[in-house]
């Protein structure tokens, strides 16, 4: 993999106090957004814009529609997708919590959510929204200049934090595009800058946060890999990659779509063993196998990530044209069997209980 060139230029930044869960609410971006660098990179490793001003009104009350599915032995997801973000809770009832099409939503650790309409695109549309635990209403948190585009990947805490991971993606030649993995407090409301992960011709995802490491699924002019850093930035040998710090040229069958669980112990990817698809799950400190997950059904749909808890796997999906409903696998069973999400889109588990006073206008 060639070495990115390291270059930045300044956030175009907008963020917002949280709202109130009764009544409409009107937010302004604080003053005290800053931008650095990130701390100064060390080598261990651990397992365990402008301002803007945003006014919206919360909607009447009204009865969340359910539909009935199998419980989920205590997963509660969100699902972004074409008619909004579902919440499906532990019981297996689906609700609308956002009522618009979002690209992806996670939680925010707190009790609410933090999700986008769209990923990576430009003129604003990949503005960062949060609902807070209690709200009613969606207020943008981060706002790219016009010309740069924002992809979330998820909510982190760390330094006693709790921080938005995402990409910002700038530049239209080869001389001028970049990609620059950043992180935001949402205590602090500092943006740090943590290091480039795309340039003209490479990008970096998925990529996954977890027990101070961040996994890289890279690409370079038809070459494919995962890299490991930690927190600042720097390099990780860490024995669970299944790929070699080369990467593979023309993967076709070498393993792909790395996801770290929260805590960063368990790895989980797709690999294809004896022509069978699988989702394998190692053990990130020692590289054993945890769990070999058989994906039956690749040839007719295209596997777009992962989600691993504590106890569940997400399989996140498409065809060519739009999302499908995820797949669950139940990690306490010998052989688990998928259950297909009441509702397309993507999927992600939640690590605080979701408490929204739904369903939340679409911003």
């Amino acid at each position: 993999m060639r070495r990115l060139g390291i270059t930045a230029t300044a956030l175009a930044i907008a963020t917002a106090a949280c709202g109130s869960a009764a009544g409409p609410t009107t937010t302004t971006a604080s003053p005290l957004t800053s931008t650095t660098r990130a701390e100064a990179p060390h080598t261990t490793l651990t397992t365990t814009a402008p301002d803007m001003n945003s006014s919206t009104t919360a909607p009447d009350a009204t009865t969340s529609t359910t539909k009935p599915v199998e419980a989920f032995r205590g997963a509660q997801l969100v699902v972004a997708g074409p008619d909004g973000v579902h919440l499906i809770d532990p019981d297996g009832t689906s609700r609308i919590l956002i009522d618009g099409a979002a690209a992806l939503a996670v939680d925010d650790l707190e009790g609410g959510v933090v999700f986008q309409q769209e990923r990576g695109t430009r003129e604003r549309m990949s503005t960062v929204f949060r609902v807070v635990a209690g709200g009613a209403t969606a207020v943008a948190t981060l706002v790219a200049d016009p010309a740069q585009g924002l992809s979330l990947h998820d909510v982190v805490a760390d330094d006693a934090e709790a921080r938005i991971y995402y990409t910002r993606s700038e530049g239209t030649t080869p001389g001028n595009t970049l990609d620059t993995l950043r992180r935001f407090g949402l205590g602090s409301r500092t943006v740090t800058e943590v290091m480039d992960v795309g340039a003209w011709e490479s990008s970096s995802d998925p990529i996954s946060i977890g027990g101070g490491l961040i996994l890289l699924n890279w690409s370079a002019e038809g070459t494919f890999g995962m890299r490991f850093t930690n927190l600042g930035g720097a390099p990780l040998d860490v024995v669970a990659n299944p790929t070699p710090d080369e990467g593979f040229f023309d993967c076709g069958l070498c393993p792909t779509t790395g996801e770290l669980s929260s805590d960063g112990s368990r790895l989980v990817y797709r690999d294809i063993v004896e022509g069978v698809d699988y989702a394998i799950v190692v053990d990130v400190a020692t590289g054993d196998e945890l769990h070999r997950i058989r994906l039956d059904g690749l040839n007719r749909w295209i596997l777009t990530s992962f989600d691993l808890g504590p106890s569940h796997l997400v399989v996140n999906r498409s065809d060519n044209d739009a999302s499908l409903p995820a797949l669950l696998f139940d990690l306490g069973q010998t052989d688990p069997e998928p259950r297909e999400l009441p509702a397309p889109g993507v999927a992600r588990l939640t690590r605080s209980t979701v408490d929204i006073a739904a369903p939340v206008p679409s911003p």
